[in-house]
């Protein structure tokens, strides 16, 4: 019997906060869900979310520890420590700043596998969050050195980590992954879903997939596509994302507010990303930090529509020649971009979708990532003995 053959298969527990609609808890939920050579488990510290029970019916456990959102509590501590001891993978790995801490302390008294972090995250604006975030973000860059490794999905992550005093023993980045959706009826799916929405075939329809939260800048997203939509009367707008349709957060009276009402569809969360993909001429992310590696913008791009994004985290990176890049919080350069990308013909903007398309397929696909991924934690187990 080969070695290959006679080993055990490595077992990773994955701690996340939740397993809500974020770009990170999407990504642990495919690398979770993918068969191979790595056996995996979900801890999650809050709840389900939208991907626990799709998860459970693929065969991957997924613990849910009922922690209330933005509290460590010390039960849910101690939940995670026994969980642990049951389980005793080879290694742990914590997505996301407070299941770090939570994470961390666990590990190291549960028997000491190997802890991994994993930070998906840039040049975050902590003043615009809690006290309680920024207070975890130092704890944990002073105890940057406990995990044996910190996988970043980013270069301009691991950059902005090391400026915050983060120094493991190793780094290793490992950028996401993103699956190419079948092409082949997506005309007449363009059809179906700007019919739903009440959109035209001829508008230039300009999205924007991204939660309520204060790095995604919706309103300069907003101010944007209104300057350009009183130059150019084809363009619509499409708003994606959790919260955005929550008056709480103000963006549908910032749209009321900017008279832009009329060409602006506000969908808030939805199940069906990728079938609204195919309404849409352009998608934006007009994101002023924090972001490392956009899943949003990845997406897009793998089902060919062309991205105007923000130099934000490794956006222009990812985008190249495929798209327009725009300095970040610059209204004014996103509503040329807008209007640059309007403006181009069908064939011009087909053209660059399908350039975005196949640089995801060369050098971004899910393949490459889960096989990092798993050639990482085989690497880290076979050193550990």
């Amino acid at each position: 019997m080969s070695e290959s053959a006679a080993r055990s298969p490595v077992v990773v527990t994955h701690v996340i906060t939740s397993l809500g609609s974020g770009g990170a808890e999407g990504v642990l939920a495919r690398l979770a869900a993918t068969p191979g050579s790595v056996r995996h488990r979900v801890i999650s510290l809050i709840d389900d979310g939208i991907h626990g029970a799709a998860l459970r019916a693929q065969g991957v456990s997924v613990t849910t520890l009922g922690m209330n959102p933005g509290r460590p509590m010390p039960g849910a501590w101690l939940a995670l420590i026994r969980e642990l001891r049951r389980a005793r993978p080879d290694i742990v790995m914590t997505w996301l700043y407070h299941a770090d801490l939570m994470g961390t302390v666990a590990t190291l008294l549960a028997g000491r596998p190997i802890l991994v972090w994993n930070v998906r995250c840039s040049n975050m604006d902590l003043s615009r969050y809690s006290r309680l975030t920024g207070w975890i973000v130092r704890l944990l860059a002073r105890a940057s050195a406990l995990p044996r490794l910190v996988v970043a999905n980013s270069n301009a992550g691991k950059i902005h980590h090391q400026s915050l005093g983060y120094h493991p023993r190793e780094w290793a980045t490992i950028p996401n992954g993103f699956d190419l959706p079948d092409l082949a009826s997506a005309a007449v799916t363009r059809h179906a879903v700007r019919s739903d929405l009440g959109l035209a075939d001829d508008d230039i329809v300009i999205g924007m997939i991204a939660r309520a939260d204060p790095m995604k800048n919706h309103p300069g997203f907003l101010a944007a596509a209104a300057w350009a939509a009183a130059i150019e009367p084809r363009l619509r707008f499409v708003l994606i994302g959790r919260g955005t349709d929550d008056p709480h957060f103000g963006i549908v009276s910032e749209i009321d507010r900017l008279g832009v009402r009329d060409r602006t569809c506000v969908l808030g969360e939805r199940r069906d990303v990728g079938h609204l993909l195919n309404g849409l001429d352009s998608l934006v992310s007009a994101s002023t930090f924090g972001e490392g590696l956009s899943n949003a913008i990845g997406e897009a791009m793998a089902a060919a529509v062309p991205c105007i994004v923000t130099d934000v985290g490794d956006a222009a990176i990812l985008v190249a020649e495929t798209g327009f890049v725009v300095p970040p919080a610059d209204d004014q350069a996103l509503g040329e971009a807008i209007l640059r990308m309007a403006r181009l013909s069908s064939a011009g903007r087909a053209a660059l979708g399908e350039a975005a398309r196949t640089r995801i397929q060369e050098r971004y696909s899910m393949a490459k990532m889960i096989a990092d991924y798993e050639a990482l934690f085989i690497r880290l187990a076979e050193q550990a003995g």
